[in-house]
C-alpha cells in the first residue's frame, strides 16, 4: 500500500483531512486540481478485497454511484459526496421516502451495461454460512439459522448473473448534487434480488423500526412492487442474509445477537404467505 503522501503527490492533491481510519482503510477529503473535492482511500490489507467493488464502480461509470477518479495499487481517488445518508432519512421518520428512492436507484444499478468485470460470486459469499457449525449457536437460534440456510441454498441453486453492490443499505447511499448515488460495494454477481436483503437489517440507529414486523411487511411489499420482483424471495434473501451477517460476527469475535433476534420476525413474515417450506 502506499503511503497518504505518495498518493498525493501522484494526484497533486491539497487540503488534505482525515475523514475515518477503519480497519479496512483510511480515508481523507482533498481538493484534485482535476475534480475539485475528492475522497482519498488507503485500503489496508484487511481492505483489499474491497478492490472487487472499486471495479464495479468503474464499471457503473457514475450511473447511481459515485465516480471513481483513479486507481493507483490499492489507493483510490474519488468523487466527494458531501450530503445526507439516506440513513438519515429514515432516522428522521422517513422511511416511506426512503423506499421511493430505493426503487428507483436500484434499476439504474443493474442496468444492462456490456463486459461486466470480474466479480465476486454470490455463492462464495455464503461460504461461511453454509459450512457453518450448528454448534456455534444458542439451543434457540439453531433452527432459525437451519431454516435460513436452506433458504439460502434453495436461492443459490439459481443461477444468476447480474452485478451487484453487495453491501446495499441506507448509509451506503448518498445525496450529491446529481441524486442519490451508492459507495462502497462488495461487488458480487448472482441474483438481483439479493441487493434488497441488507435495507431489513437497517438502518443503524433505528432497532425498533428494524425490528417492527409492521415495518417488515410494508418494506418487502413496496420493494415487491416498485421492483417488479417477488415478495417471497425478498424477504427469503433478507432471512439468508441474517444468518451469513451473524456467521459473520461470531467469526469476528463480535455479538450476533441483533441479527440473531431479527431472525424470528422475518421468517414469520416469509412463512405467513408461503406456500412451501424449505
Amino acid at each position: 500500500m502506499k503511503s497518504a503522501q505518495q498518493a498525493i503527490s501522484i494526484w497533486q492533491l491539497t487540503d488534505v483531512t482525515p475523514l475515518a481510519d477503519t480497519p479496512t482503510s483510511a480515508v481523507y477529503r482533498a481538493n484534485s486540481p482535476d475534480h475539485g473535492a475528492v475522497v482519498l482511500k488507503l485500503l489496508k490489507p484487511y481492505g483489499a478485497d474491497e478492490m472487487l467493488g472499486v471495479s464495479l464502480m468503474q464499471w457503473l461509470n457514475g450511473k447511481g454511484a459515485a465516480r471513481i477518479y483513479g486507481v493507483n495499487d490499492q489507493v483510490i481517488l474519488m468523487e466527494y459526496v458531501p450530503g445526507e445518508t439516506l440513513g438519515d432519512v429514515v432516522r428522521a421518520g422517513g422511511d416511506t421516502t426512503a423506499i421511493g428512492v430505493i426503487c428507483d436507484l436500484i434499476p439504474h444499478l443493474h442496468k444492462h451495461r456490456p463486459t461486466p468485470p470480474s466479480l465476486r460470486p454470490l455463492r462464495a459469499q455464503f461460504a461461511d454460512l453454509l459450512t457453518h457449525d450448528p454448534a456455534i449457536w444458542p439451543d434457540a437460534s439453531r433452527e432459525d439459522i437451519r431454516y435460513a440456510t436452506q433458504l439460502a441454498e434453495r436461492m443459490l441453486a439459481d443461477d444468476h448473473a447480474t452485478p451487484l453492490h453487495g453491501d446495499f443499505h441506507h448509509d451506503n447511499i448518498l445525496l450529491a448534487d446529481r441524486g442519490w448515488l451508492v459507495i462502497d460495494p462488495k461487488g458480487l454477481i448472482g441474483d438481483p434480488v439479493y441487493e434488497t436483503a441488507n435495507l431489513f437489517q437497517n438502518p443503524v440507529g433505528a432497532p425498533d423500526l428494524v425490528k417492527n414486523p409492521a415495518r417488515i411487511d410494508h418494506l418487502a411489499t413496496a420493494l415487491a412492487n416498485g421492483l417488479g420482483w417477488d415478495r417471497q424471495r425478498i424477504l427469503g434473501w433478507a432471512i439468508a442474509h441474517g444468518a451469513i451477517s451473524a456467521c459473520w460476527n461470531v467469526n469476528a469475535g463480535n455479538d450476533p445477537s441483533f441479527q440473531l433476534s431479527l431472525l424470528p420476525t422475518l421468517i414469520s413474515a416469509y412463512l405467513a404467505n408461503a406456500d412451501t417450506q424449505p
